[in-house]
């Protein structure tokens, strides 16, 4: 819930559809506080972060959205990945897409979603230390501006979106998935795949298989946070988990390329709602 100020910025306009996306019921209320040049975010009548100006408010919020998510699950790892799920994984099945920035994993995260998968997160997963689940953190999807063409071939209204100022300097929109697409905040999905994407422009598609070795020791490349400590105990529930899991490597210059090798390797999705759902 994000709740503007009375006649200082109103949030609601600038905020809501692009930050978060989800039917759940809200358990923190943000304020927006104009402070002359600078604006103030509270979350619960406490100040949390400030921003400079409009330009940078919607990914502020964001940003601290995203980490009020991450502190209200209780998690083993947290990897550096996108994550979709449904249709040919199952109904509590899902797919991890570990990478790092500006790999194109935001924008296949996206592609994704439109062919028929069910939306998990653009960013990051969080693996539960005793079920090895992943929760879903539905924040909208981050479209960076170098990245705005291909996001629009596939999902035309992107075309459209407000382009905001991140604090790295980086010019960034947010697009929400369709509500129908977006696991419950309570879900605890089993990871049933593995693809590490590498986007590089005029490639053409490679699809390689990786041993659990190796894919293991890529994944803990994009760990971002453990919580507690790594020890023996932790480390073989990791190799155990692995063992049985499918892990790919995915090389690619188009998006649709990179959808329909993914859609010949575990199945269709549910039917996708745009347009890489029919291409290729």
């Amino acid at each position: 819930r994000r709740r503007a100020a009375a006649g200082r910025v109103d949030a609601r306009k600038r905020c809501d559809g692009r930050v978060v996306h989800s039917a759940a019921t809200p358990v923190t209320s943000f304020d927006v506080v104009r402070h002359g040049d600078v604006i103030a975010i509270y979350r619960d009548g406490q100040p949390i972060g400030l921003c400079n100006g409009p330009e940078g408010l919607v990914p502020a919020v964001h940003d601290l959205l995203w980490l009020e998510i991450v502190d209200l699950h209780g998690f083993f790892l947290e990897l550096h990945a996108g994550v979709v799920g449904g249709g040919p994984l199952g109904a509590d099945g899902c797919m991890l897409l570990p990478a790092r920035p500006g790999s194109g994993k935001s924008t296949l995260t996206a592609a994704l979603v439109q062919a028929g998968w069910d939306y998990l997160s653009d960013e990051i997963a969080l693996l539960d230390a005793a079920t090895m689940r992943v929760a879903p953190v539905p924040t909208a999807l981050c479209v960076k501006h170098s990245g705005l063409d291909p996001v629009v071939e596939f999902w035309p209204a992107a075309k459209d979106l407000a382009f905001h100022l991140r604090t790295d300097g980086k010019r960034v929109a947010y697009l929400a998935p369709p509500i129908e697409r977006v696991v419950p905040p309570d879900a605890r999905m089993a990871v049933r795949a593995i693809v590490f994407p590498r986007y590089r422009q005029g490639r053409d598609l490679t699809w390689s298989e990786l041993s659990q070795t190796d894919a293991l020791r890529r994944l803990v490349d994009e760990c971002v946070a453990i919580s507690g400590r790594l020890d023996v105990a932790r480390a073989q529930a990791l190799v155990n988990w692995i063992a049985n899991i499918p892990c790919h490597e995915l090389t690619y210059g188009s998006t649709t390329s990179a959808v329909s090798a993914i859609r010949t390797a575990f199945g269709a999705p549910h039917g996708g709602v745009g347009a890489v759902e029919t291409a290729g």
